[in-house]
């Protein structure tokens, strides 16, 4: 039987192995760069980290909140 409409585990879901992919392949620039050594060995830390994550959590919580409101059409909503 398919389904015509996603429902809300299923957009839930996608919406967070996007977020892990998005998580892991950033992790692995970082390790990419340190083993290359271009990063300094003693300090590995974001300039104003404290200040762009708090933002760029919202920005994820409200794309989730899109998500399971319009699961249809949130990926292309967010992509425009």
């Amino acid at each position: 039987m398919m389904l015509e409409h996603r429902d809300a585990f299923h957009s839930l879901a996608s919406f967070a192995g996007v977020f892990i992919g998005g998580v892991t392949f950033t992790g692995s620039l970082a390790a990419y760069r340190k083993l290359a050594g271009l990063y300094p060995k003693d300090k590995m830390n974001l300039p104003y980290a404290g200040s762009l994550n708090r933002p760029l959590m919202l920005v994820n919580a409200g794309a989730l909140a899109l998500t399971l409101k319009y699961p249809e059409g949130a990926g292309t909503l967010m992509l425009t």
